[in-house]
């Protein structure tokens, strides 16, 4: 542009670069969003598999480095900028993604809660299939001698 630009008035010349510039902004912004989204999600998906991992190898999710997917996440945002734009995306798009790590950990510690609760309901549940199995069985030796008993008698 500069050497094609040279020979119009600088006022002129620096009208038409702002101009160029806005305009290539236009159709650059779309596709930065996106990839930043495309980020975001890359980084959450993660967090969600190191978390699952954790919880898979102790059994409980415990406090998690969610500062490290945050930091991974501003790193690749700085990569991603447009050094000409201005368009002070990164706030929001850290916020959100703080937002969604929170509301995973919540989702994962629910379900882990409610498997816990299944598995105890289980057990408690085969407990009393065992009792009354047990008592049954007890009926059913008393009812023999009982019968035995009277047999003999």
């Amino acid at each position: 542009y500069d050497e094609e630009a040279q020979h119009y008035a600088e006022t002129k010349r620096d009208a038409s670069r702002k101009q160029l510039t806005e305009n290539i902004m236009k159709v650059v912004k779309p596709t930065y969003l996106s990839v930043v989204e495309h980020m975001r999600h890359q980084i959450l998906e993660k967090f969600e598999e190191a978390a699952m991992d954790e919880l898979k190898e102790n059994g409980v999710l415990v406090a998690m480095n969610t500062d490290k997917y945050i930091n991974r996440f501003k790193n690749q945002l700085k990569d991603a900028a447009v050094k000409q734009a201005n368009w002070n995306q990164d706030a929001g798009q850290l916020n959100q993604l703080e937002s969604e790590i929170d509301h995973a950990i919540k989702r994962i510690r629910d379900t882990n809660e409610l498997l816990e609760q299944q598995k105890k309901d289980k057990r408690a549940f085969w407990f009393k299939v065992g009792s009354v199995g047990t008592g049954a069985l007890t009926a059913a030796t008393a009812v023999g001698s009982l019968i035995l008993a009277l047999a003999l008698a």
